[in-house]
């Protein structure tokens, strides 16, 4: 029997801890607008992030796609010249390189455009939950 009441107690005590905890820590006026004009400012940031990414994603690879195309018509241009094997073997192998270069580059280029997306999405629903609890606060501010 003397263990319900002391759950009890114990339960009525940390109820009461809560509260006191809770009401010490209300938001005043002027901290809420603050807190709103950061969101704001996290908001753009992130609109301005996503803008950039749409940009480079769009036309980034499709830039490094533009150089490799003219790989294969200048190779078999500077073979159709006559000119020493002397000078056009290593010119041939450092645009093969090259090619293989901006291969790669693509690759890693949108690995890191997928980073990027992701990193976008998680702060958009950060700022999509904050912005949540600051509407639940605003709404019941005067009840606190």
């Amino acid at each position: 029997m003397s263990g319900v009441t002391t759950a009890k107690g114990a339960f009525m005590i940390l109820t009461l801890l809560c509260l006191v905890h809770f009401s010490s820590s209300v938001i005043n006026n002027d901290q809420l607008e603050e807190l709103k004009a950061n969101i704001q400012k996290l908001q753009q940031e992130t609109m301005r992030k996503k803008a950039e990414y749409i940009l480079d994603r769009a036309y980034v690879p499709a830039i490094l796609d533009g150089i490799g195309r003219y790989m294969d018509p200048l190779s078999e241009f500077l073979k159709s010249l006559n000119v020493s094997t002397l000078v056009l073997t290593p010119v041939l192998d450092l645009m093969d390189d090259l090619k293989t270069f901006l291969e790669a580059s693509k690759k890693y280029i949108i690995k890191y455009f997928e980073t990027i997306a992701e990193e976008i999405k998680d702060s958009e629903d950060k700022l999509s939950s904050v912005m949540a609890i600051l509407t639940h606060l605003e709404k019941h501010k005067d009840e606190l």
